[in-house]
């Protein structure tokens, strides 16, 4: 399994979609339904973290990350997406999630450390108690 999926803190507040192999548009898509079904699970906000040490599959990504970020907005207590990754991204792929998750009317970050995409759910989350 190129995706492992697992709750980054005891809370089940954040989860952690780790990508350490090649994988397939069909595997991506397979990881956000299990994303959408965990969140599901519980009653509270839930943020996602997605790390990894690949880059997507080849292809035009614009449809398959608008797909996503449609699918993710429907689970109303989904509050925001970080991309994290040690690998350079293309600034195609970067504008690509960018403009995917825009159309979806979607909260995406993305950081270059493990610890910053961490700080950014925490500061977000801090805002959004002050609403």
């Amino acid at each position: 399994m190129p995706f492992t999926l697992s709750w980054y803190d005891q809370g089940q507040g954040i989860l952690q979609i780790q990508m350490d192999d090649v994988v397939t548009w069909d595997e991506y898509h397979n990881v956000i339904s299990q994303v959408v079904e965990q969140a599901a699970s519980v009653s509270y906000r839930v943020d996602v973290i997605f790390a990894g040490t690949q880059d997507m599959p080849q292809g035009n990504p614009l449809v398959h990350f608008r797909s996503a970020m449609q699918k993710i907005q429907k689970q109303r207590n989904i509050g925001m997406m970080v991309i994290y990754t040690n690998i350079q991204r293309s600034g195609f792929m970067q504008v690509m999630g960018e403009l995917a998750a825009r159309a979806a009317s979607f909260d995406l970050k993305q950081k270059t450390t493990f610890n910053e995409a961490v700080q950014v759910i925490a500061t977000e989350r801090q805002k959004a108690l002050r609403v």
